[in-house]
């Protein structure tokens, strides 16, 4: 597997990272106490700093905001993943809980602000390309039938898209039979490669500690680079 990113998306947001980690052996589980607990913490500690109207105000949100603007998509009518996690908790509707793997993932995504995206690997198709989105493509998306690529930054194989720092597809689902992972953040052009290779091994850490398995592979892809 090859990830690389497209030149046009570089030429259009020149910096632009992509974290990459490939897990193999993994165990998924649908739930950890330790883990829920870090989590909570770590969500009360949002609502204790942060009020959902001062949330724009945080450089990392500000930085992503501005990495959609450039590419040519409203980031207030298509969120970040990590913009509408963070909302979720400050509206005080709760955390999301659906397995110790996607669970570590969203906990990441709330300590950085950015967005993250993990993927069953055994359903990714051949060769990864981070790009945007053709004119009329869509692509069936977690728990709805449809979402618009066009013009999105996504993530696509062979078969089509299965990511976004948006909304993932369906196809790409972790469910508790996933043993080999995709792991991606979706880092813009402010954020150095040195920050970015920090922030991927904090979460692998974490996710190795409650899910086992080992990283076969960690990498900050950027332009032209490749991870295979």
């Amino acid at each position: 597997m090859r990830v690389t990113i497209d030149l046009d998306l570089a030429r259009s947001a020149p910096g632009l990272k992509l974290g990459v980690a490939l897990v193999e052996g993994v165990t998924v589980r649908a739930h950890d106490t330790g883990l829920w607990a870090e989590l909570e913490a770590v969500a009360a500690k949002i609502v204790a700093l942060c009020g959902v109207n001062q949330l724009a105000d945080d450089p990392t949100v500000q930085a992503v905001r501005a990495l959609y603007r450039r590419v040519g998509v409203d980031p207030t009518r298509y969120r970040p993943a990590s913009e509408a996690l963070l909302r979720r908790v400050l509206q005080g509707k709760g955390l999301p809980q659906v397995n110790t793997v996607v669970d570590v993932n969203n906990l990441h995504s709330l300590l950085t602000r950015l967005p993250w995206g993990v993927y069953n690997r055994a359903q990714v198709q051949g060769d990864v390309v981070y790009r945007l989105g053709w004119p009329g493509e869509t692509y069936p998306g977690i728990g709805k039938p449809a979402l618009d690529a066009a013009g999105k930054l996504l993530l696509a194989d062979a078969a089509g898209v299965f990511g976004s720092p948006t909304a993932d597809a369906e196809r790409t689902a972790v469910t508790l039979d996933a043993h080999d992972l995709l792991w991606t953040v979706f880092a813009p052009p402010t954020a150095s490669e040195a920050e970015v290779e920090q922030v991927l091994d904090a979460a692998l850490e974490r996710l190795l500690k409650f899910n086992g398995g080992r990283v076969v592979r960690r990498e900050v892809v950027t332009g032209a680079a490749s991870a295979p």
